[in-house]
């Protein structure tokens, strides 16, 4: 309750008291009496600024006047009075203090000071809440779910060990959470926003990127039969153990960043180091022979020195344009230790998510509109080659994932709750094209929703649409819960390497939103053969 102070003069009836009070004890009273302050009521009275009381009876003023001591104090309600430099009267009459005499402080009593705070937690809070239950309550009634945003949604890094889940880390991001895409040999990480550019936006990554795995460095299906990116396998020959030549056998030589990558990174420079020199006197750091680790293999490196430069390699700038490598000055090989192998990771894997920015106002019809983006990405190349020659049918499967909007009532009780679902993808390939004039087809099924209230007996019909024959991408209409786009591509594999389901992609890839009068729908998915 606030106190809102206004002068007042002091009533007849408290002016009595305070007479009657000064002179209690009379000429018959005992001398042990302690006499009132000596307070002259003839002095205008000053209002009292009083603080904001917590709300409740128990910390109301209550009406009365106080006869106060030059230092002492006396408690109203939830209200303490101090009378600093000279004895003085305090006088409540409803909402309104005064005080005659010294000058007079009012502070809250410690109990109201805590119910105060406690109080203005609660309102702060509701009002958050009610903020947010508008802004939802906006973002229901705005025409559509989203903005399209393309191009905003940043990119993901993903990589993943012999162990464990796929790591995924984006750039200016803080992972928030797993998520779980309901499917088996898929994982995904929630982020937030963490720049000050990207406060504000959320972000979901989904992948089945497998687990690495070890593979022989030479030999029949070895990770470098033949020379890959400048790093060539020379097979064992008498005494000399099989060994790796790094960016061929002549000085000078470059390596791609690629394979530079897999160099021990204790041993060798970082992009946007500067050049490291390697030597055989006791003196130097860095020798010309030495332990370390390539592809995770434990073995040896050795360099012979070229006649003018001796050893040294040079990384490339942090800056370096795309396509930059390392130089290599010196002829420098990896022998690998007896048995082993080193790390493959998987390449060939899909990933997908949502991106979303919250509005910080209304737009210029009053709602707040979501930025929204949905992404999905296939590892190896998409499909290049020529599709016709496939016959049959072949079927994909996978989850999805994406942000709903679902409204209820109208007018003054519309209201709307917004959110995240999973869900299941299934496609079926038809590449024997008997009703589509020579054209393969594709078509399929968003169902299985869930994340959110009613949301188990929505599906999202994906129409057939025309597969191109050059690029494996497809695009068509949905039905449904909502009507809308959605559109796909197929990746891992030429389409042209046979005919028949085998020689068929291995994935596909893609994108879809739905829309009604109460609900939308959009997401993203990944289905694998």
């Amino acid at each position: 309750m606030e106190i809102r102070n206004t002068k007042l003069a002091l009533t007849a009836s408290a002016f009595a008291m305070a007479l009657m009070l000064a002179g209690c004890g009379g000429g018959g009273s005992s001398g042990t009496t302690t006499p009132p302050p000596a307070v002259d009521e003839t002095s205008t009275p000053v209002t009292v600024n009083v603080p904001t009381l917590p709300e409740g009876a128990m910390y109301a003023l209550v009406e009365n006047t106080y006869q106060i001591e030059a230092g002492g104090t006396a408690t109203s309600g939830g209200v303490t009075f101090t009378c600093a430099d000279e004895d003085c009267v305090v006088t409540v009459d409803g909402s309104t203090v005064t005080s005659t005499g010294g000058t007079v402080t009012a502070a809250l009593t410690d109990a109201a000071d805590m119910a105060l705070t406690a109080q203005n937690k609660e309102k702060d809070d509701k009002a958050k809440a009610d903020a947010a239950e508008m802004h939802e309550r906006a973002l229901g009634v705005a025409v559509a779910l989203m903005n399209r945003s393309m191009g905003k949604a940043p990119m993901a890094k993903i990589t993943r060990g012999e162990t464990g889940a796929a790591m995924i880390s984006v750039s200016g991001w803080t992972s928030s959470a797993a998520a779980s895409a309901g499917a088996e040999g898929w994982s995904g990480m929630m982020f937030e926003g963490d720049r000050l550019d990207v406060k504000g936006q959320t972000m979901a990554v989904y992948t089945n990127q497998e687990a690495a795995k070890r593979k022989a460095f030479g030999g029949s299906g070895g990770l470098y039969t033949t020379t890959v990116q400048n790093v060539g396998f020379v097979a064992e020959a008498g005494e000399i153990a099989a060994y790796l030549t790094l960016g061929g056998t002549s000085t000078g030589a470059t390596l791609p960043t690629a394979q530079a990558a897999f160099l021990d990174k204790s041993r060798f420079p970082q992009r946007g180091d500067k050049k490291v020199t390697y030597g055989t006197a006791s003196s130097d750091t860095h020798k010309t022979t030495f332990p370390g680790t390539f592809r995770g293999a434990s073995g040896t490196y050795r360099c012979v020195p070229d006649a003018t430069d001796g050893c040294a390699v040079t990384a490339p700038g942090d800056n370096a344009i795309a396509g930059a490598t390392y130089t290599l000055d010196g002829v420098w090989t990896f022998t690998p230790g007896d048995g082993q192998k080193g790390i493959e990771e998987d390449t060939s894997y899909m990933s997908f998510g949502w991106w979303m920015k919250l509005p910080s106002k209304a737009d210029s019809g009053g709602d707040y509109v979501y930025d929204v983006e949905v992404f999905r990405h296939g590892a190896t190349p998409n499909v290049s080659g020529d599709l016709g020659t496939l016959t049959g049918t072949a079927t994909y499967k996978g989850p999805a994932a994406g942000i709903y909007v679902n409204k209820t009532g109208e007018g003054d009780t519309l209201a709307a709750m917004s959110g995240t679902f999973t869900a299941a993808a299934e496609l079926l390939a038809d590449w024997d094209k008997e009703d589509t004039d020579g054209t393969a087809t594709l078509t399929g099924e968003i169902t299985n929703f869930s994340g959110g209230e009613g949301m188990s007996d929505w599906s999202v019909k994906l129409g057939v649409g025309d597969v191109s024959s050059t690029d494996g991408s497809v695009s068509g209409k949905t039905s449904g819960t909502g009507t809308g786009e959605w559109s796909a591509t197929f990746y891992g594999g030429t389409g042209a390497a046979g005919t028949g389901v085998a020689a068929a992609p291995t994935g596909v890839h893609g994108e879809f939103n739905a829309h009604s009068n109460t609900t939308h729908i959009v997401g993203a998915f990944g289905a694998e053969r």
